[in-house]
């Protein structure tokens, strides 16, 4: 654990400064080595689809590319490797919620224009969360609204302790919105208890400290967030010998996400969908836009 190597593309040469990289449309992956030259240890992704990350249609097509590249050479033939998610280690956001701009223009096409920018975004969400190895969030920035739900959504999370406070909330509250059906149920699968509750209907803001005493976050790191994820997963498990086991627990735990009642799933979806396409809600939209704010 003494010796972390972050090398760019997917081979390492002589050198350990140089490599290929390989990147997803603004997304950079790279292979981690702990103590081998030889052998990865983790695949490192970087999220930089605009300034502050904003889940859009830009954000929706990096991710599909993303998964394609670690389907293919040479990511694909570790299966294994846990896969570790961060923004861009000098940003200020690891992901800010929804994008404001295209959720609106969305809206502007019409009902199924914007039911269809909301599955697209719910597909993100519910494919990280099932995602068949093991994932790491390292929060290095603010995780607003959908930000907060894309941490979630992998198995264990690091949350870096900056100068700048770094914050988890779910903003939707204090705007007026309504959560997308999977990223609510993601969100009650992965929050307990009275957390639930503060953190979906006050809008709270957790800086690091509470995100661990509130159970959000396993660690909290000043230092390197690299290092620190992999001693949070070395430490518990062989991560090639324990995979097979590990994706069936992984899977039989969420297996309820979310097809746990089909007719419950069609209710509530309904239900969204109608709220979001509402009156209020689209003048809602139309006033954080103004704001300038994004969740």
């Amino acid at each position: 654990m003494e010796r972390i190597q972050v090398l760019r593309g997917h081979f390492l040469v002589k050198e350990p400064t140089v490599g290929v990289e390989t990147e997803a449309n603004g997304w950079k992956i790279d292979f981690v080595h702990v103590e081998s030259e030889q052998t990865p240890d983790a695949i490192l992704v970087t999220m930089n689809s605009n300034k502050v990350n904003a889940i859009g249609d830009r954000f929706c097509h990096d991710f599909r590319n993303c998964l394609k590249r670690l389907d293919s050479y040479p990511f694909n033939i570790y299966p294994h490797l846990p896969l570790l998610i961060q923004s861009e280690p000098n940003s200020k956001n690891f992901c800010a919620g929804f994008d404001l701009v295209d959720l609106s223009k969305a809206a502007s096409g019409g009902k199924e224009s914007l039911l269809n920018w909301l599955r697209r975004s719910d597909d993100i969400f519910e494919t990280l969360y099932m995602l068949p190895r093991p994932t790491v969030a390292i929060i290095n920035g603010n995780a607003i609204a959908g930000g907060m739900v894309i941490a979630m959504c992998c198995d264990f999370r690091v949350i870096v302790q900056k100068e700048d406070k770094v914050i988890m909330s779910l903003k939707e509250i204090a705007l007026g919105l309504p959560f997308p059906y999977k990223a609510l149920e993601i969100i009650r699968m992965t929050t307990s208890g009275s957390t639930l509750f503060e953190a979906t209907l006050t809008g709270r803001e957790f800086n690091p400290q509470e995100c661990l005493e509130y159970g959000l976050v396993n660690r909290v790191t000043s230092g390197d967030p690299i290092k620190e994820c992999m001693d949070l997963i070395n430490k518990r498990f062989d991560t090639k010998k324990g995979h097979q086991a590990y994706v069936s627990i992984k899977h039989a735990l969420k297996r309820g996400f979310p097809y746990r009642d089909e007719l419950y799933q069609d209710k509530v979806t309904r239900q969204v969908e109608d709220l979001f396409t509402s009156p209020q809600v689209i003048s809602a939209m139309s006033n954080a836009l103004r704001r300038n704010a994004k969740i």
